[in-house]
Formats: structure tokens, sequence, C-alpha cells
């Protein structure tokens, strides 16, 4: 049975179950409940894999699993808002209407509990139905089958040096450019400046792609490790594992770092989106430059919803071509493109004025098509009228086929034999066609040939000399899943963890040659090491620990207030902290909290710590309780506020109308409220000294801040970086202190989540550090 036919069946079993339980069904508290849980399971479910079919066109693959599964920084959501929006009002309003409908006995029938079981039956049958479970076991958790135990007699490490280089190499990746788009018969012009330099070139028509190269990282990790990218995973919520993107292996990176070769990587995106700066970190791409490493990444009209246009990105790529050719360095630039992500393309303003008609109206994808090949053909031809030409190979590669949500553009691509792009140009090398039947893995291999090295690359073999896997097996797709688990085996998840460095300047904990950002927790499944990285904007590594075994033991490198609020709320030094902490033991056990230094720091792993016997159920519950404490509830012990903490302290009941902790402190945020309202749990002494630690933003630079407390205002200048003032209060009475910025500007300052064209929109004044209030004494009645 097909997945759609799965997603039919389960909405015909809830409807079903919903007419039964409403017309013949003895009712009761549980059950209607239950009928109203299944309901809302079935819809939540079913959208998502409806979501995940329209991005993906087969519904959950890889490409939905890694990409939620790793960091979101700099995700162009635009786009997605208002459907996201119309899907919650549409499960809101169905969850609702169902309640009401179902929650009152029919009058013209008899109410029987047998009917009552029928109804539980069909809506327990629309949960199992959804095709959510039966094709997440098939795709993402295969089993380890015969067709699969041969992995290694087709898996071949590279010779991991190019002897005498004599080639730079340029790489561009075009976001969804397929091979598809170059058909003048379909696309009558479409690619004219682009599809001229191809024909220069030589160009592999028969690329396909398969699981595991269909996203963007996934299509850069192929081509350059001959792997497909399947990802293993952690404990408890399967999310943030840590490894080193095949850690161990050698990849094309490695080895043109190997052979003296300067390696850079230039795209307009945040590269921190979907791990792509750990995969070139791990992998010999020692300089990557995104969104965050420009100098356009504040000015908004250079960007779109993702990032900087093409436009900018390859002019950058083309300065660090000539900087390096001139200064006679061996190197390579990677580049990726991003003007035609799906689903419209965003097209700049020095195009805006081009469009492309398809059936008599404006495609405005195809019309982002037609513009950034424009500009890629423009940097080759550069390249190729340089004095360097003769030296340099160029390889202009797409990352994957366009997605199923690429509107307009994907109906027309749908009506024909799709298969990706992939040329090179080399002085010397025969121009025209190779028509092999070959796959994204093989791409790698063939340009590390051309270079001068070998022509294996893991599952990839060079077109020039090599078979292809792709002819090989004529299941290559489904071979290919039935390798993934010995895949996911291949990276650099260690076996174990014993002597260990944390660098706290550098933010960094190793051990065994492997490097990994820190926060980080590490548990310890049967010995061997799970690590988890700290992704933010999702959930903090406190509430992934909770997800922990309680009986394993933990390694836990954190900002040292974030532990011990849970173990150390005696220990000021800790629990007020911003610095690195180390903790280590088991939830069930003792746990040992040691404040690292601002430097390097050698630890050991312990024994097994064993449970005391006062550590019982009840201890292990209130632990995990606090681990899983919503920031906005957890309490410490202070008597002033630090707002580069989680949390407020004791005496305090709430704090409004601030922003997100950031490493400093937190901005005021008027999008919220116009004013930040500090309201204590007791009324404030009458005379007091406030210390407050603050600095402005923008136009409230030296301008009046107004302070009040009570019916008392007072005025403050606060300049661009934050300094401690004081100001003095008397015959005062309230609980709450109000500071309200004259100006609040709209800024996306600090954002980590989307990008910046995105981000949530902020109107920020004051930047508070901290704040703290000191009694002086008691005031005595004035008098007249």
């Amino acid at each position: 049975m097909s997945y759609l036919s799965l997603l039919i069946v389960s909405f015909i079993s809830i409807v079903i179950s919903l007419f039964i339980y409403k017309l013949k069904a003895w009712k009761c508290r549980l059950s209607t409940a239950w009928i109203i849980i299944a309901l809302c399971g079935v819809l939540l479910l079913n959208i998502f894999w409806a979501c995940c079919y329209y991005f993906t066109g087969e519904g959950i693959t890889w490409a939905v699993i890694y990409t939620l599964t790793s960091s979101l920084t700099g995700v162009g959501v635009k786009s997605y808002i208002l459907p996201g929006v119309c899907a919650i009002v549409i499960v809101a309003f169905t969850l609702w209407l169902s309640t009401k409908i179902i929650s009152t006995n029919s009058p013209f029938f008899r109410q029987s509990k047998l009917y009552t079981i029928l109804a539980v039956v069909f809506s327990f049958g629309a949960l199992v139905a959804s095709p959510v479970w039966l094709q997440y076991r098939k795709t993402v958790v295969p089993d380890v089958s015969d067709s699969g135990k041969d992995f290694y007699n087709y898996y071949i490490p590279p010779i991991s040096v190019i002897n005498n280089p004599k080639y730079n190499l340029v790489y561009i990746y075009v976001e969804s450019l397929e091979r598809t788009y170059f058909d003048d018969t379909h696309f009558p012009g479409l690619t004219a400046d682009l599809g001229a330099i191809k024909h220069s070139g030589l160009d592999f028509s028969q690329t396909q792609q398969y699981a595991g190269m269909d996203f963007t990282i996934a299509g850069i990790v192929a081509s350059q490790c001959g792997l497909p990218l399947f990802m293993p995973s952690g404990f408890g919520n399967n999310t943030d594992v840590t490894s080193d993107f095949f850690s161990g292996k050698i990849c094309l990176g490695d080895i043109l770092k190997n052979s003296g070769y300067e390696n850079y990587f230039y795209q307009g995106a945040n590269v921190r989106f979907a791990n792509k700066d750990q995969f070139f970190h791990a992998h010999g791409i020692d300089h990557a430059f995104g969104l965050e490493q420009s100098k356009y990444k504040d000015d908004l009209t250079y960007q779109n919803e993702w990032g900087l246009y093409d436009n900018l990105v390859l002019q950058q790529v083309w300065d660090k071509f000539k900087t390096l050719s001139e200064a006679g360095k061996r190197f390579s630039i990677f580049t990726l493109t991003l003007d035609t992500h799906p689903p419209h393309g965003y097209i700049p303003d020095e195009c805006k004025g081009s469009s492309y008609i398809m059936a008599g109206e404006a495609v405005p994808s195809l019309g982002a098509v037609a513009c950034s090949q424009r500009e890629i053909a423009k940097l080759i031809d550069r390249i190729k009228r340089s004095p360097w030409a003769k030296n340099t190979i160029v390889v202009v590669s797409s990352d994957h086929l366009a997605m199923n949500n690429t509107s307009v553009a994907i109906d027309y691509l749908k009506k024909y034999e799709r298969h990706g792009l992939f040329f090179i140009l080399k002085e010397g090398l025969t121009a025209g066609i190779n028509n092999q039947p070959r796959n994204t893995m093989d791409n790698g291999a063939t340009v590390l040939e051309l270079l001068g090295g070998g022509n294996n690359l893991g599952l990839g073999r060079s077109t020039l000399s090599r078979t292809s896997l792709t002819q090989r097996f004529r299941n290559i797709g489904s071979k290919i899943i039935a390798w993934s688990p010995h895949v996911q085996k291949l990276w650099g998840t260690p076996l174990a963890m014993q002597d260990y460095v944390v660098d706290t300047q550098k933010e960094t904990l190793s051990f065994d040659a492997k490097v990994y950002p820190i926060p980080l927790l590490v548990g310890f499944i049967k010995g061997k090491p799970s690590l988890l990285t700290d992704r933010r904007g999702q959930a903090p590594l406190r509430f992934k620990l909770a997800n922990l075994s309680p009986e394993k033991h933990f390694i836990w490198v954190d900002r040292c207030f974030q532990m011990g609020n849970v173990w150390a709320k005696e220990r000021d030094e800790i629990v007020l902290s911003p610095q690195w902490c180390k903790a280590e033991g088991t939830l069930s056990g003792n746990v040992a909290i040691e404040k690292l230094p601002l430097s390097t720091w050698n630890g050991t792993v312990q024994a097994e710590i064993p449970t005391p016997q006062s550590h019982s159920e009840k201890y292990v519950t209130s632990i995990l309780n606090q681990l899983r404490q919503m920031n906005a509830h957890i309490r410490y012990p202070s008597d002033a506020i630090l707002f580069y903490l989680e949390g407020v302290p004791d005496g305090v009941d709430s704090v409004t109308g601030i922003g997100a902790r950031e490493s400093w402190g937190r901005w005021s945020d008027a999008v919220q409220a116009p004013a930040v309202t500090v309201t204590y749990r007791d009324e404030l002494p009458c005379d007091f000294w406030m210390n407050i630690d603050a600095k402005a933003y923008g136009k409230n630079v030296n301008e009046p801040i107004t302070i009040r407390v009570g019916d008392r205002t007072q005025y403050l200048r606060l300049g661009k970086e934050s300094a401690m003032h004081r100001l003095h209060f008397s015959q005062v009475s309230g609980k709450t202190v109000m500071i309200t910025p004259p100006y609040p500007e709209l800024s996306r300052e600090g954002n980590t989540i989307a990008s910046p064209t995105d981000a949530p929109d902020r109107k920020i004044g004051v930047g508070l550090v901290s704040l703290k209030i000191d009694t002086i004494g008691e005031c005595r009645e004035s008098t007249k």
C-alpha cells in the first residue's frame, strides 16, 4: 500500500470513529478524551507528513530528518509563516468543532458500549495507519539486511595525497540547478549564458541522485566524501548528535589540504545552517565564509530571506581567486549559490527588470534561474580570461535536483527525464558529453583524478576511468538504503573516552584527536560515549540530560549556572557564574561540579559512580523536574538581577519587556512591552540606591532613559558600552521598577535562528546586565 493510501485510510478511519462515537457510542470522560487525543494525533501526524511531502515529493526522507535535527541557524522561514498559521488554525478549529459534535448523544440512536469500543478501535487504527510510522521505519531505520552486508566490498578509501599538484580548483555548487533546465526544447533560452560555457567543457549528462544526496549539505558531503549523508542518532530525543562528519574518513578537502592547498568556502547564507561549518572544519576546508562573516551582514538591502544575493558572493569568490592567484598560492575555492532556492527563488535588484515567461505567464522561480546562471557565467568568464586560467579547473554542479516545493517550475520539470548538473572546464580537456550512468558520489572522484590524484573516493568512482556503482547495480537506490547502517558507523562517533582536554578560550573539548564545541553533554551508553551539543534555538542540554537513563554515567560541560540551578544552589560561585563548569556523575547518584579555569583543563573520565542509599526514586524525580524546568520558572539566590543568567532572583516575581538571554545580558524589547518592568515579591524599601549596569542602543545612546519606581521618576543617560550607574530613590512605595527607553529601534541583532530578514522583529533600546537595590534606611513620614 502506498504512503498516500495510508494517509487516506488514516483520515477515513478517524472520521468513521467520530461518526460512530457521535451516533451510537456510550460516552464517558475517558473515552471522549481518548477520541479527542486520537484526533489531535492523527491531524498532527498527517499534516506533518503532508508538509514533508510538500518539500520532498516523497514524504519523510533523510532530508527532513537531518534538517530538523541539525542547526537551523540562518534558515529562511518567511514563505512558510502563513501556511503554518493556517495549519494551526485548521487543527484548532477541527478539534473544537469535533469536541462540540461528539460531546452530546444523538436522539435518534440507542447508545451502546460495544460501539464505544468500536469507535476507540477505529481511532487507534487511524493513528497506526498514519504513513509517518511506516516511512520513518523503512527510510530512516532500515534493517541490516543481507543486501547491505557487502558495503565494505565497495567502499574504497582514497589515496590521501596528490603528488605534485599542478591545478587550482574552483568548485561551484548551484542551488537546485539541475541539468533539465539546460534543455532548450523545454526551457528555451533559460540558461543561455551558462549553457554556452557548458558546451565548452566536459558535460556528464547522466548524473543520478539517491537518498542521502537530495538536499544541500547531503549533496556536498556525497560529492566530497563519496558517501550518502546518513546520520547516527544519540540518546533521548535523538537530536543534536555531535560527531565529525565521517571523522577519520578521507574526503576531497582532506586530500587537498594534505597536498598543500589552502581551502576556502563561500556562500550567502549562514554557514552554521545544517552544520556546514562543522563539515568543512572536519575535512580540510579551514576557511568558511557566510553571511555572518560578510561586511553586508547588517545591511538587509543586499539580502534575501536566506542570505546574500549570488552576485555579491560570486564577487567575493573572484576577489579571493585573484588574490590567491597573484600570490602564487595552491588553493581551492568552493562556493554555493542560493538565489534559486525554493519556493520562488530570489532576484536581486540588478535582475528585477528581467523575467522568464512560460505559457504566457512570468515564473519567478525560473526568472531566478535565468539571473543566477548569468552571474555564474560572468564569474567563469572572468576566470577563463585571466592569466591563471591554464592552471585552474572549474567545476559546476547542482547541489541537488529542484525540490518538490519549487513553485510552478517543478510542474514542468516533472514532465521530463531529470538529472543533476555536473560539468568541468580544464585547459586541454576535450569538450563533449559523457553519457555514462553515474551519481553524485562520483563527482569528487572525477575531480580528484583530473587534479592528479586517485580515481576512487568512498563509494564514488571517477567517471573518466572507472565504472560507477550506478552501472554496477540495477537497484542502486535500494542498495544505498541497505548500506545506511554501515554508513552511519563511519561517522566520528567515538567508541571510548578516557582522558580529555577542555579549552575554555577556544570553547572546545577534545580527546583522541577529535575536537568538539562546548557546551557539550556526553552520555555513556554501555561504556560508549554519545555526544550531544547545544544548538541555540532548541532545547537546552539540561532537557536532553533528563532523557538519559538515571543510572547512566554522564559528563556535562556548560555554563556554571546551567548545572548550578540543579545541584549547587548553595554555592554562589557556581549558581551565579556565567563561566564554564564541568559536571560528572549519574542522575540517580552523586554529581560533582568543578569550575574550569580560563585556559586549558585536563580531565579523566571517572570510574563508575555508586548510587547512595539516600538517593531514592523521589530524589531522581526531583532532579528530572529541575532539569526540565522552564527558564521563566528558575530562581537563583542573589540580591541582584543578573540578566545574563536564566530565571530571576528569589526576591523577584517577574521581569517583562526583555528579549532572550545573551552572553552579556538582555535587550529591552518594546514589541513585547514599551518598558522593562521588574516586579518584586515584597515592597521596595523607602530609601535606596539603585545600582544598574546597562548600555543603550542606536538613537538611545546618551538620551534620557526613564526609570520609574512607584510615583518617583529619574532619568539616566547610557553609553554604547555597558557601565555601572547609581541612582538614589527616597520616599518610594511600590513593588515595581519600570525602565523605558525613549527611542526603541527595530533590530534583529542577536538573532541565531532564522535568517536576518526573517528574524522576529525586536524594538530594542536598553541593554541590561545587572540591577541591584541597596537599602539605605527607613523613611520618616514627611512633614508639611
